[in-house]
């Protein structure tokens, strides 16, 4: 394990200082994983049979479960392998691999859940987008952003409001490092566990001059349970959005970005 590799304890605000110049066209995968193996039993073998072999490869395990990092041991001990000490959060996950990618020098990152499964090279054909349009800091699905209604997109795929669910994106690195305002780099991370996180760097890039894009031809991915993580809060789900929904609202009103 390198020196740069992200310890699986870490916490807080991305560390620029892990990142390394980037190497035009690399891409970086990461999947997250919180206690659903069986999901990433059909989600990791559709990414890397699909994937090319020079993409680089992460599994960010948030959960307690034993059985999958044994599994991930057994059958795919080439994938690197990250299991945090406990569920830090979709947002801290984020940071965490964006480390890993960045010291890697990857200019392209796709995060995605343990339960997305690829039917062809997504990765390949999110990233056409960001060569067609050099302003696109996000790349994302219809399928996505068809689940929260009232969004529109323009002839080139640009999203409005400038937003989308993460469950697969792929960003540009140099657009979620750019700038100087340590409050719109990478994922912030006053937010809870799994709620408006990936709103806020959507529009964090915005703020910046980038536009999340869907891609505008067939959809390559399948989702299989959406909402699974969420449902895992149990009680605790309303706490969670009432909390990050105002953080977000402050942050929204700070930054001047658009209504949803």
């Amino acid at each position: 394990m390198s020196e740069s590799y992200a310890k699986p304890w870490s916490l807080g605000p991305f560390r620029r200082s892990l990142a390394r110049p980037v190497r035009a066209g690399k891409v970086g995968v990461g999947i997250l994983v919180f206690n659903a193996l069986d999901d990433l039993k059909h989600g990791l073998p559709s990414v890397l049979a699909h994937g090319k072999p020079e993409y680089e490869y992460l599994v960010f395990d948030n959960g307690c479960d034993a059985e999958t990092p044994a599994w991930l041991a057994a059958h795919y001990a080439q994938v690197p392998h990250v299991r945090s000490f406990r569920n830090t959060g979709c947002w801290n996950a984020r940071n965490r691999m964006l480390e890993h990618f960045a010291a890697r020098g990857c200019e392209f990152v796709l995060f995605q859940d343990q339960d997305v499964r690829w039917r062809g090279d997504a990765a390949a054909v999110m990233r056409a987008t960001f060569a067609r349009y050099p302003d696109t800091g996000c790349v994302t699905w219809k399928l996505a952003t068809g689940t929260m209604g009232k969004h529109r997109y323009d002839a080139t795929g640009a999203v409005a409001p400038p937003e989308s669910p993460g469950m697969c994106c792929m960003f540009s690195v140099p657009a979620l490092l750019a700038g100087k305002d340590p409050g719109l780099i990478a994922w912030h991370d006053g937010y809870g566990l799994c709620f408006r996180g990936d709103s806020d760097v959507c529009f964090s890039l915005w703020s910046k001059g980038y536009k999340t894009r869907i891609v505008l031809g067939p959809c390559l991915i399948e989702h299989e349970h959406p909402h699974r993580g969420i449902a895992s809060l149990g009680g605790r789900v309303l706490a969670e959005q009432t909390f990050s929904e105002r953080v977000f609202q402050a942050r929204r009103r700070k930054y001047g970005w658009p209504s949803l």
